[in-house]
């Protein structure tokens, strides 16, 4: 809770942001069970990044069903850089906000 508590305080007025995987890493849908490759049979199937060539090459053997699609790769982010300036003085404002309000 406290971890929380912080985070939602130093990203408060920020935009979300997808998160960017690391150059050398593919993304897998795994059955949440056996951390194998998900078929279409899996009851529970998760998205999960792994170092290139350490990912899983076999498909569910508790589950045997038809071969999910790999998940489409995440999109690059925008050119466009953030106005760190603003964003600060804005996030410093709110502080202010808050601190009055308590």
């Amino acid at each position: 809770p406290i971890w929380a508590d912080f985070m939602i305080g130093a990203t408060l007025g920020r935009p979300a942001e997808d998160f960017q995987a690391p150059a050398g890493t593919t993304t897998r849908q795994v059955c949440a069970e056996t951390g194998m490759l998900a078929t279409d049979r899996c009851p529970s199937v998760t998205s999960e990044f792994f170092m290139d060539g350490s990912e899983p090459s076999e498909y569910c053997t508790a589950h045997p069903g038809a071969p999910l699609q790999p998940m489409a790769p995440v999109a690059p982010p925008p050119d466009e850089k953030p106005n760190l300036r603003e964003m600060d003085r804005n996030d410093r404002a709110r502080a202010r906000e808050k601190i009055h309000t308590w």
